[in-house]
């Protein structure tokens, strides 16, 4: 049995280890190295998706040789696809002027936070109707528009062909098949992300309690006075 006392260096607590490690913890999220498991590139595309609301919509020019961007304030349809109307005069001239037989246009679409996601594929028109009630207060909230100009706007949608994921804090990209994107599920705790850290910052007692129950190594926690 092993018995030792750390004392943080801010003076706030002291822990008590009680027993050494029994066993190797098999949750994921603590693993290094080869074993650690990660979101599949697909995986991980839709969820910058899924935590970002804007993007940037690049539609041909007639002219041809350059793309024009356009901010969209968008939301995710079923299939992960984002639905927009479109606030810009210009990208819909061009679309119009590229419009295909199928009705539909070609076009990109670039979302990013830390990592990045771009859609290359086209733009179809999208039945705003079809919207969930929580994702049309999504829609609300990010346009700006009310309820009645959201409703009556003409409303457009991306669908990949092509997907590309970078990744710079891990120093990877990929590209991702539309089938393998479609298909993935986007990371359900990545938008409280910051609110957990926020939280758990907060609160380094029960943080290390929990810590403790992950390595099954049994901590007693002292809450000291700070040091005046």
């Amino acid at each position: 049995m092993l018995g030792c006392v750390q004392l943080l260096p801010m003076g706030a607590m002291a822990i008590r280890m009680a027993a050494a490690p029994s066993m190797v913890t098999p949750w994921a999220d603590i693993v290094t190295g080869e074993k650690a498991l990660r979101l599949t590139d697909a995986s991980a595309a839709k969820t910058v998706l899924t935590v970002c609301g804007g993007g940037t919509l690049c539609t041909p020019m007639a002219e041809g040789g350059v793309g024009f961007m356009s901010h969209a304030s968008y939301v995710l349809d079923d299939d992960g696809c984002p639905a927009f109307p479109l606030p810009d005069s210009q990208a819909s001239v061009n679309l119009r002027n590229a419009v295909s037989k199928d009705g539909t246009s070609p076009a990109s679409f670039f979302v990013h936070g830390t990592a990045s996601t771009t859609l290359l594929g086209h733009v179809e028109s999208f039945d705003v109707t079809s919207l969930s009630e929580f994702t049309r207060k999504q829609a609300l909230e990010r346009s700006g528009l009310t309820d009645e100009a959201l409703m009556s706007a003409a409303w457009h949608r991306v669908v990949p062909e092509r997907v590309y994921f970078a990744d710079p804090v891990r120093g990877s990209e990929s590209w991702v098949a539309a089938s393998d994107f479609t298909e993935a599920t986007a990371n359900p705790l990545a938008g409280a992300n910051a609110e957990l850290i926020r939280r758990l910052a907060a609160r380094p007692a029960d943080l290390l309690r929990v810590g403790a129950a992950f390595a099954d190594v049994s901590v007693a926690v002292e809450e000291l006075e700070p040091d005046s």
